[in-house]
């Protein structure tokens, strides 16, 4: 999962390229440096989610919910175009920490993921991971959460021990992460973004 906050990132072809950056972001001032504070992050408190879009095998959309930089993060996919018919739910949980002042209106955070856990919510889901190895098994069955933490899922994974660096940005109800984000264990402060993803937006639910 970009991070995701990244998780987004790839259900191939279960999962399509979006999630986690599958991650997070402070309003400040444009060209302003803000320290970090023990408040910092507080504007991240609440729910956040994503429109319904296309994904190359269905629909989806992605949810992030903040309690005091605890994270627990939502990817959904449905049968539907108006997201309605839920037929696969991946979710992650982790610890989000304010990593610096922010510069130009940006907030440098570090993502530290704790579970991640996938389900099939119908049969013929089901059946689908089952044929494509889904997470590397075949014992799928509809409604049975699976702890996927560490599994390698269709190309995308979110190895134990693992964290994002990111940036992130609130605008009004608007939440942005940073654009490229990654998930791995071994992380330098070189691979974080620098820039926004103009193409993911989250709005305050």
């Amino acid at each position: 999962m970009n991070s995701t906050s990244t998780i987004e990132a790839a259900r191939a072809p279960l999962f399509t390229t979006a999630l986690l950056t599958a991650t997070m972001a402070l309003a400040t001032g444009c060209g302003a440096d803000v320290p970090a504070t023990a408040t910092a992050g507080a504007d991240l408190n609440g729910t956040w989610e994503t429109s319904c879009f296309p994904t190359m095998v269905g629909f989806a959309k992605t949810t992030l919910a903040y309690s005091n930089l605890a994270l627990t993060g939502t990817y959904s996919e449905y049968a539907d175009s108006a997201c309605t018919q839920a037929i696969h739910v991946s979710r992650w949980t982790g610890t989000t920490t304010v990593a610096g002042p922010a510069r130009n209106g940006l907030t440098p955070i570090d993502i530290a993921f704790a579970t991640f856990t996938s389900t099939a919510l119908t049969a013929d889901n089901a059946t689908q991971n089952n044929n494509y190895r889904y997470c590397g098994a075949t014992d799928w069955r509809a409604n049975v959460e699976r702890d996927v933490l560490g599994a390698d899922c269709q190309g995308f994974a979110i190895p134990r021990g693992a964290r994002s660096l990111d940036l992130y940005q609130v605008d009004g109800n608007s939440l942005r992460f940073g654009q490229g984000a990654q998930i791995a264990v071994n992380l330098t402060e070189a691979m974080r973004p620098t820039m926004l993803d103009a193409a993911r937006v989250f709005t305050r639910r």
